[in-house]
């Protein structure tokens, strides 16, 4: 503290403290923090959103089962009978379905398929298409779980045709049935982007059963849309199908 000054009056008057620069106050932000530790505060909290929204982008998790979708794909059958195998060779075609979620463990599947194939035999040109459409319920016991089991009853619609040319004549059979059809299987989040399914299926057309081993491998492309491939045997044709597809969730 300076000496005391004499004002006029014969006050005396103390002199305030002279202040070095090391004496001043630091500075602060509206929150109160130092500039220096309030930007480290701001960086992590940044990074730390970035990380957020990096979780937050990512596809999304669970099964198909228990979601609304509508898909389609395509694919090619080789036939299990020796003599189709050898006139008509490979079969293609596509297929749509549309899936919705009744309830927390129960969805409707409708779907619907087209496939065809043509060859020749005696000297006479064949042509074999099938035509198909099927309603199902599913009901799974895990829903938005890693392993989630599921059954499914339903009933199909068939309509198939074969066409016969030769000689400048051509002759046309056609054969429409209504049939049951059931399922059984499990779906398993392998990865959050991947996901796996298989399935045993059993059909009955015409009093004639047909049993079915299915698998299929489904990669998350984003939040909505799911790129697979399929693939199944039948045990008692030994038909073999493979297909490729796209499902996106709404």
């Amino acid at each position: 503290i300076e000496p005391a000054a004499i004002e006029p009056t014969g006050e005396p008057v103390m002199t305030p403290p002279r202040r070095s620069d090391s004496d001043e106050p630091e500075a602060t932000t509206e929150a109160g923090e130092p500039p220096a530790r309030q930007a480290a505060v701001d960086l992590r909290d940044k990074g730390e959103l970035s990380q957020s929204n990096a979780v937050q982008s990512k596809p999304q998790t669970g099964t198909l089962l228990g979601k609304n979708y509508i898909g389609g794909a395509v694919g090619i059958v080789k036939f299990g009978d020796d003599q189709l195998d050898e006139n008509l060779g490979l079969a293609s075609g596509f297929s749509g379905a549309l899936n919705i979620n009744l309830d927390k463990n129960v969805d409707l599947k409708l779907g619907g398929a087209y496939i065809s194939a043509d060859g020749e035999t005696n000297g006479l040109d064949i042509v074999v298409s099938g035509l198909s459409a099927s309603a199902e319920l599913l009901c799974f016991f895990k829903p938005s779980q890693t392993v989630n089991p599921y059954v499914a009853v339903g009933a199909t619609f068939v309509k198939t045709e074969v066409e016969v040319s030769g000689s400048g004549q051509t002759t046309t059979e056609d054969d429409t049935n209504i049939g049951v059809l059931g399922a059984a299987g499990v779906e398993l989040e392998v990865t959050r982007q991947v996901l796996l399914r298989v399935g045993l299926n059993y059909i009955n057309i015409n009093g004639e059963d047909s049993v079915d081993v299915s698998g299929s491998l489904g990669y998350w492309l984003n939040e909505k849309a799911l790129a697979g491939i399929e693939g199944s045997y039948d045990i008692d044709s030994e038909d073999a199908n493979a297909h490729v597809g796209l499902i996106i969730t709404f």
